[in-house]
């Protein structure tokens, strides 16, 4: 069994794959992971006199996920205009969650778990959040109206492309009298 922090050539390490094909020699540390403590051989950088990777493979998918990820935002992104919000697996809230995608799993619209919350209870499929004043980003409470199902969403939106219809319809005719004069 080797010592902890003995270096090694890798195919001095007694496994074949830890050999580099292309006749470079590569070296290998035999290191505890910091998060389990399993001892493993791990790459060497030669010029930095460490381990490469701190953690065993397990440990390193656990390792950087949400707040430890450096890549964390703070659990909110835009997804078509919309602002979804992940939510932990122990979350009250988790059941209204994406499943399906993994790039969205365990992420929620904004919208909907604001209403949510207002509400005090998970949101049921089709229920719909309708946004007021139409701006996909502006979840206050004040401009979120819950909708009992997607019909009634749709005759709203109906109406509101109706108005815009007959507002662009007098718009062009003021515009076309504006042209004519000049």
């Amino acid at each position: 069994m080797p010592e902890l922090n003995e270096v090694r050539r890798g195919r001095d390490t007694g496994n074949t794959l830890l050999h580099s094909k292309s006749g470079l020699v590569m070296k290998y540390i035999w290191a505890a992971c910091e998060q389990c403590g399993k001892l493993r051989w791990v790459k060497y950088s030669v010029s930095d006199k460490k381990p490469i990777s701190k953690f065993c493979r397990p440990c390193k998918g656990r390792a950087y996920t949400g707040k430890d990820n450096p890549n964390w935002v703070g659990g909110r992104s835009n997804q078509g205009g919309y602002i979804v919000v992940y939510v932990k697996r122990d979350d009250f809230f988790f059941p209204m969650a994406f499943q399906r995608s993994s790039k969205s799993a365990g992420c929620i619209p904004e919208h909907r778990l604001v209403m949510a919350k207002h509400m005090k209870r998970c949101l049921l499929p089709w229920e719909v959040v309708h946004h007021r004043n139409g701006i996909r980003d502006d979840n206050r409470l004040e401009n979120l109206e819950l909708l009992s199902a997607n019909s009634k969403h749709n005759i709203l939106i109906n109406k509101e492309i109706h108005r815009l219809t007959k507002e662009n319809k007098i718009l062009r005719e003021r515009l076309s009298k504006y042209n004519k004069e000049e």
